[in-house]
Protein backbone atom coordinates (compact mmCIF):
# COMPACT_ATOMS: atom_id res chain seq x y z
CA UNK A 1 0.00 0.00 0.00
CA UNK A 2 1.44 3.76 -1.22
CA UNK A 3 1.43 6.20 1.18
CA UNK A 4 -1.23 7.71 -1.00
CA UNK A 5 -3.19 5.03 0.34
CA UNK A 6 -3.34 5.91 4.30
CA UNK A 7 -2.26 8.29 6.68
CA UNK A 8 0.40 6.82 8.88
CA UNK A 9 1.28 7.87 12.75
CA UNK A 10 4.66 6.80 13.90
CA UNK A 11 5.72 7.06 17.82
CA UNK A 12 2.32 9.43 19.05
CA UNK A 13 2.94 10.16 22.90
CA UNK A 14 0.03 12.96 23.20
CA UNK A 15 -1.44 12.12 26.66
CA UNK A 16 -2.56 8.63 27.17
CA UNK A 17 -1.07 7.56 24.07
CA UNK A 18 2.74 5.47 24.68
CA UNK A 19 4.73 5.28 21.51
CA UNK A 20 1.83 4.25 19.65
CA UNK A 21 2.05 3.97 15.68
CA UNK A 22 -0.94 2.91 13.31
CA UNK A 23 -1.98 3.69 9.71
CA UNK A 24 -5.85 4.86 8.88
CA UNK A 25 -6.75 4.05 5.02
CA UNK A 26 -8.03 7.05 3.44
CA UNK A 27 -11.46 7.19 1.14
CA UNK A 28 -13.01 5.09 4.01
CA UNK A 29 -14.69 5.33 7.34
CA UNK A 30 -12.85 4.89 10.37
CA UNK A 31 -14.37 4.59 14.09
CA UNK A 32 -11.50 4.79 16.91
CA UNK A 33 -12.92 2.71 20.08
CA UNK A 34 -11.96 1.91 23.37
CA UNK A 35 -12.60 2.21 27.12
CA UNK A 36 -12.69 5.74 28.72
CA UNK A 37 -9.65 7.54 29.90
CA UNK A 38 -7.58 4.92 26.04
CA UNK A 39 -6.95 8.13 24.46
CA UNK A 40 -9.39 8.22 21.70
CA UNK A 41 -9.91 11.64 21.57
CA UNK A 42 -5.57 11.88 21.76
CA UNK A 43 -5.59 9.93 19.03
CA UNK A 44 -7.72 11.81 16.35
CA UNK A 45 -8.06 15.65 17.85
CA UNK A 46 -5.15 15.80 19.34
CA UNK A 47 -2.92 14.08 16.96
CA UNK A 48 -4.22 13.41 13.27
CA UNK A 49 -6.57 16.28 13.39
CA UNK A 50 -4.41 18.57 15.24
CA UNK A 51 -0.64 17.75 12.70
CA UNK A 52 -3.50 18.11 9.50
CA UNK A 53 -4.77 21.51 10.79
CA UNK A 54 -1.15 22.90 11.99
CA UNK A 55 0.30 21.89 7.75
CA UNK A 56 -2.68 23.53 6.69
CA UNK A 57 -2.28 27.26 8.43
CA UNK A 58 1.61 26.62 8.06
CA UNK A 59 0.98 26.70 4.57
CA UNK A 60 -0.88 30.15 4.08
CA UNK A 61 0.69 33.21 3.77
CA UNK A 62 2.45 35.05 6.85
CA UNK A 63 -0.40 37.69 6.40
CA UNK A 64 -3.00 35.79 6.37
CA UNK A 65 -1.56 33.32 9.63
CA UNK A 66 -1.34 36.57 11.90
CA UNK A 67 -5.34 36.42 12.03
CA UNK A 68 -5.16 32.72 13.30
CA UNK A 69 -4.26 30.91 16.35
CA UNK A 70 -1.31 29.56 16.65
CA UNK A 71 -1.35 25.67 16.94
CA UNK A 72 1.44 23.88 18.23
CA UNK A 73 3.11 20.38 16.60
CA UNK A 74 1.74 17.29 18.73
CA UNK A 75 4.06 15.28 20.34
CA UNK A 76 4.55 12.18 17.65
CA UNK A 77 7.94 11.19 15.65
CA UNK A 78 6.63 11.30 11.77
CA UNK A 79 3.27 11.60 10.52
CA UNK A 80 2.67 10.91 6.91
CA UNK A 81 0.04 11.44 3.94
CA UNK A 82 -1.73 13.62 5.91
CA UNK A 83 -4.18 16.63 5.22
CA UNK A 84 -6.32 19.20 6.11
CA UNK A 85 -8.49 17.65 8.24
CA UNK A 86 -12.28 18.82 9.59
CA UNK A 87 -12.87 18.03 13.57
CA UNK A 88 -16.77 18.54 14.61
CA UNK A 89 -16.95 18.55 18.79
CA UNK A 90 -18.99 15.78 20.32
CA UNK A 91 -21.22 18.11 21.67
CA UNK A 92 -23.49 19.45 19.40
CA UNK A 93 -23.63 23.26 19.71
CA UNK A 94 -26.99 24.13 17.80
CA UNK A 95 -30.41 23.24 18.72
CA UNK A 96 -31.27 23.10 14.50
CA UNK A 97 -32.70 19.50 13.92
CA UNK A 98 -31.77 20.39 10.39
CA UNK A 99 -28.14 20.82 11.07
CA UNK A 100 -25.78 18.40 9.76
CA UNK A 101 -21.98 17.86 9.23
CA UNK A 102 -22.40 19.97 6.10
CA UNK A 103 -23.99 22.81 7.42
CA UNK A 104 -21.54 22.65 10.89
CA UNK A 105 -18.25 22.47 8.56
CA UNK A 106 -19.47 24.74 6.25
CA UNK A 107 -19.12 22.56 3.50
CA UNK A 108 -22.72 22.96 2.50
CA UNK A 109 -21.82 26.31 1.22
CA UNK A 110 -19.49 25.57 -0.97
CA UNK A 111 -20.52 22.11 -2.54
CA UNK A 112 -23.93 24.76 -3.16
CA UNK A 113 -21.47 27.05 -5.66
CA UNK A 114 -20.03 24.07 -6.76
CA UNK A 115 -22.63 22.56 -8.47
CA UNK A 116 -23.64 25.83 -9.19
CA UNK A 117 -20.92 26.25 -11.30
CA UNK A 118 -19.94 23.29 -12.21
CA UNK A 119 -22.81 20.90 -12.37
CA UNK A 120 -25.60 20.64 -15.63
CA UNK A 121 -29.08 21.08 -14.01
CA UNK A 122 -31.93 18.74 -16.24
CA UNK A 123 -35.24 19.78 -15.93
CA UNK A 124 -37.25 17.04 -13.89
CA UNK A 125 -40.61 17.68 -16.43
CA UNK A 126 -38.50 17.85 -19.84
CA UNK A 127 -35.79 16.31 -19.64
CA UNK A 128 -33.58 19.11 -21.38
CA UNK A 129 -30.73 21.06 -20.20
CA UNK A 130 -31.44 24.31 -17.90
CA UNK A 131 -29.99 27.00 -19.09
CA UNK A 132 -29.10 31.12 -18.24
CA UNK A 133 -31.39 32.89 -21.18
CA UNK A 134 -31.24 36.06 -22.16
CA UNK A 135 -33.72 38.61 -24.41
CA UNK A 136 -31.69 37.48 -27.49
CA UNK A 137 -31.51 34.09 -27.14
CA UNK A 138 -34.74 33.64 -26.18
CA UNK A 139 -36.08 35.70 -29.33
CA UNK A 140 -33.57 33.30 -31.93
CA UNK A 141 -35.21 30.31 -29.85
CA UNK A 142 -38.48 31.31 -31.43
CA UNK A 143 -37.85 33.02 -34.44
CA UNK A 144 -34.26 32.13 -35.59
CA UNK A 145 -35.64 28.99 -36.80
CA UNK A 146 -39.31 30.04 -38.71
CA UNK A 147 -38.85 26.37 -40.79
CA UNK A 148 -38.23 23.88 -38.18
CA UNK A 149 -39.93 22.56 -35.17
CA UNK A 150 -38.84 24.60 -32.80
CA UNK A 151 -39.56 27.94 -34.36
CA UNK A 152 -42.78 29.65 -35.11
CA UNK A 153 -43.89 28.82 -39.24
CA UNK A 154 -42.66 31.18 -42.02
CA UNK A 155 -45.19 34.42 -42.08
CA UNK A 156 -47.16 33.50 -38.63
CA UNK A 157 -48.26 36.91 -37.39
CA UNK A 158 -48.02 36.81 -32.86
CA UNK A 159 -48.22 38.98 -30.27
CA UNK A 160 -45.94 40.11 -27.56
CA UNK A 161 -48.11 40.45 -24.54
CA UNK A 162 -48.04 39.99 -20.51
CA UNK A 163 -50.72 39.65 -18.15
CA UNK A 164 -52.76 42.90 -18.01
CA UNK A 165 -52.83 42.14 -13.73
CA UNK A 166 -48.97 42.05 -13.90
CA UNK A 167 -47.67 44.34 -11.45
CA UNK A 168 -50.83 45.32 -9.30
CA UNK A 169 -50.94 45.08 -6.17
CA UNK A 170 -54.25 44.68 -4.02
CA UNK A 171 -55.03 45.80 -1.11
CA UNK A 172 -57.53 45.03 1.91
CA UNK A 173 -59.92 48.02 0.41
CA UNK A 174 -59.38 47.32 -3.10
CA UNK A 175 -56.36 49.97 -3.49
CA UNK A 176 -53.17 49.30 -4.30
CA UNK A 177 -50.41 49.19 -1.72
CA UNK A 178 -48.18 52.05 -1.79
CA UNK A 179 -44.64 51.77 -1.29
CA UNK A 180 -43.19 52.80 2.33
CA UNK A 181 -40.81 55.16 3.46
CA UNK A 182 -38.62 53.61 6.59
CA UNK A 183 -38.18 57.03 7.77
CA UNK A 184 -41.78 58.17 7.86
CA UNK A 185 -43.87 58.50 10.61
CA UNK A 186 -47.12 59.24 11.76
CA UNK A 187 -49.71 59.74 9.15
CA UNK A 188 -46.79 59.56 6.29
CA UNK A 189 -46.14 55.85 7.25
CA UNK A 190 -48.77 53.99 5.47
CA UNK A 191 -48.82 49.96 6.59
CA UNK A 192 -49.15 47.45 4.13
CA UNK A 193 -51.96 45.02 4.24
CA UNK A 194 -52.36 41.25 2.95
CA UNK A 195 -54.78 40.73 0.04
CA UNK A 196 -57.94 39.11 0.39
CA UNK A 197 -59.45 36.36 -1.37
CA UNK A 198 -62.84 37.98 -1.02
CA UNK A 199 -64.51 40.58 -3.73
CA UNK A 200 -63.18 43.26 -1.11
CA UNK A 201 -59.72 42.61 -2.03
CA UNK A 202 -59.99 43.15 -5.92
CA UNK A 203 -57.52 45.51 -7.87
CA UNK A 204 -58.10 49.02 -8.83
CA UNK A 205 -58.59 49.04 -12.10
CA UNK A 206 -58.64 52.30 -12.95
CA UNK A 207 -55.59 52.93 -10.99
CA UNK A 208 -53.39 50.44 -12.80
CA UNK A 209 -54.73 51.50 -15.60
CA UNK A 210 -53.25 54.63 -15.59
CA UNK A 211 -50.05 52.93 -14.53
CA UNK A 212 -50.08 51.20 -17.21
CA UNK A 213 -50.56 54.26 -19.89
CA UNK A 214 -47.99 56.20 -18.35
CA UNK A 215 -45.35 53.54 -18.88
CA UNK A 216 -46.45 53.79 -22.52
CA UNK A 217 -49.06 50.26 -23.11
CA UNK A 218 -51.94 52.05 -24.43
CA UNK A 219 -53.52 48.56 -26.03
CA UNK A 220 -55.15 45.45 -24.58
CA UNK A 221 -55.96 42.06 -25.66
CA UNK A 222 -59.05 40.28 -24.74
CA UNK A 223 -58.30 37.04 -25.03
CA UNK A 224 -62.09 36.10 -24.85
CA UNK A 225 -63.00 38.14 -27.78
CA UNK A 226 -60.21 38.14 -29.36
CA UNK A 227 -60.12 41.52 -29.97
CA UNK A 228 -57.89 44.46 -29.43
CA UNK A 229 -58.85 47.26 -27.06
CA UNK A 230 -57.17 50.98 -27.67
CA UNK A 231 -57.25 52.57 -24.11
CA UNK A 232 -57.64 56.53 -24.73
CA UNK A 233 -58.88 56.75 -21.11
CA UNK A 234 -58.62 54.41 -17.97
CA UNK A 235 -62.56 54.37 -19.11
CA UNK A 236 -61.80 52.92 -21.79
CA UNK A 237 -62.15 49.77 -20.24
CA UNK A 238 -64.92 48.47 -18.58
CA UNK A 239 -64.04 45.86 -17.03
CA UNK A 240 -64.37 44.59 -13.51
CA UNK A 241 -60.71 42.65 -13.08
CA UNK A 242 -58.09 41.81 -15.77
CA UNK A 243 -58.94 38.01 -15.96
CA UNK A 244 -58.24 37.48 -19.77
CA UNK A 245 -56.84 40.34 -20.49
CA UNK A 246 -53.48 40.81 -21.85
CA UNK A 247 -51.25 43.99 -22.88
CA UNK A 248 -50.07 44.01 -25.52
CA UNK A 249 -46.80 45.19 -26.01
CA UNK A 250 -45.97 44.86 -30.01
CA UNK A 251 -47.36 42.81 -33.20
CA UNK A 252 -44.68 40.78 -35.14
CA UNK A 253 -44.31 38.27 -38.12
CA UNK A 254 -41.63 35.59 -38.23
CA UNK A 255 -39.61 36.12 -41.42
CA UNK A 256 -36.27 33.66 -42.14
CA UNK A 257 -34.92 36.70 -44.19
CA UNK A 258 -35.16 39.67 -42.07
CA UNK A 259 -33.64 39.73 -38.27
CA UNK A 260 -35.87 43.13 -37.68
CA UNK A 261 -38.06 41.07 -35.61
CA UNK A 262 -36.31 38.93 -33.91
CA UNK A 263 -34.35 42.36 -32.63
CA UNK A 264 -37.35 44.12 -31.60
CA UNK A 265 -38.83 40.52 -30.01
CA UNK A 266 -36.01 40.82 -27.94
CA UNK A 267 -36.22 44.19 -27.38
CA UNK A 268 -39.78 43.95 -26.22
CA UNK A 269 -39.13 41.30 -23.88
CA UNK A 270 -37.49 43.25 -21.26
CA UNK A 271 -37.70 47.12 -22.33
CA UNK A 272 -35.44 48.93 -20.91
CA UNK A 273 -36.80 52.27 -21.59
CA UNK A 274 -40.88 52.82 -21.14
CA UNK A 275 -42.54 53.09 -23.94
CA UNK A 276 -43.59 56.91 -25.38
CA UNK A 277 -47.29 56.75 -24.88
CA UNK A 278 -48.74 56.52 -28.70
CA UNK A 279 -50.98 58.91 -30.40
CA UNK A 280 -54.54 56.71 -30.19
CA UNK A 281 -55.36 57.82 -33.69
CA UNK A 282 -52.27 55.64 -35.10
CA UNK A 283 -52.32 52.55 -36.13
CA UNK A 284 -50.15 49.74 -37.73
Amino acid sequence: MSDLDNIAVRGARVNNLKNVSFTIPVNSLTVVTGVSGSGKSSLAFDTVYAEGQRRYVESLSAYARQFLERMDKPDVDEVIGICPAIAINQKNSTRNPRSTVATQTEIYDYLRLLYARVGVTICRRCGSTVKRDTPESIADALLARPDSSAGLPEGTRFYVLFPASAGAVVGENGDPVKAVNSTGSGSDRVKKTRAKKSSAGSINVKAHLMSLMGRGFTRLYLAAKDEILELQTPDSYEGKDFENIYVLVDRLTARADSPQPSGRFARNLFPRKPRAIRNSNHRR
